[in-house]
C-alpha cells in the first residue's frame, strides 16, 4: 500500500511528461504562490514569496523530487503575462491526469484506521460519501520529521549491529 501511494504523484508527473512536455516544463518552470487560510486568526504563507512550482526538481540532478499541488490552496496568480496562458492550458492537462479514474487508488478505510503519508510525495483526496465521518489530522513539519529521522538513525546505528524491518522506511 505505501508503495503504491508514494508513486501516484511521480506516475502523473511522468504521464504528463510523456503526455505534455510543454506542459510538464511549464508546470515545472512556473512559479504559483499558495496559502491556507483556516479560521480568522489564521493564515499560512509559503517561505518562498514567488511561490513554488507544481513539479519541483534537483537542481543539480534535475530529478523531479518534490510534487506539490493542491487545487484548493492556490493563490491570485502572479506570472509573467506570457506564461499565463501556457499556465492554464498545463494546468487542465495537469488535472485530466489526476482525476482520471483510470489512475486512482481508492481505500475505503474503517473506523480507527490510520493513515500516514508524506504531502510533500503523496497526492491524496477524499471521495464524497453519505453519512457521517470524523476526521483527525495532525501534521508534522518536514524539518521536524528529518531532523527526528537523522537522529534516530545515529541512534539506532549505534545501538544495533542486524537490519530492523523499519530499515526501509527510514
Amino acid at each position: 500500500f505505501r508503495r503504491v501511494l508514494s508513486d501516484l504523484g511521480f506516475l502523473a508527473a511522468a504521464v504528463l511528461k510523456d503526455v505534455h512536455p510543454d506542459a510538464y516544463d511549464t508546470l515545472s518552470r512556473v512559479r504559483i504562490r499558495t496559502h491556507s487560510a483556516g479560521d480568522e486568526n489564521t493564515m499560512i504563507r509559503p517561505l518562498l514569496d514567488g511561490g513554488y512550482p507544481i513539479l519541483q526538481h534537483d537542481e543539480a540532478t534535475g530529478e523531479l523530487v518534490l510534487v506539490r499541488y493542491n487545487n484548493d490552496d492556490r493563490s491570485v496568480l502572479r506570472v509573467d503575462a506570457d506564461d499565463v496562458e501556457p499556465f492554464y492550458d498545463a494546468l487542465k492537462k495537469w488535472n485530466a491526469i489526476l482525476t482520471n479514474p483510470e489512475g486512482e487508488y481508492r481505500v475505503q478505510l474503517k473506523p480507527g484506521t490510520p493513515l500516514i503519508f508524506d504531502n510533500h510525495r503523496v497526492l491524496h483526496g477524499r471521495a464524497a460519501f453519505v453519512g457521517n465521518r470524523r476526521l483527525c489530522g495532525a501534521y508534522v513539519n518536514h524539518d521536524d520529521y528529518r531532523s527526528r529521522l537523522a537522529v534516530l538513525r545515529t541512534q539506532l546505528a549505534e545501538n544495533r549491529s542486524t537490519r530492523g524491518v523499519w530499515d526501509d522506511g527510514l
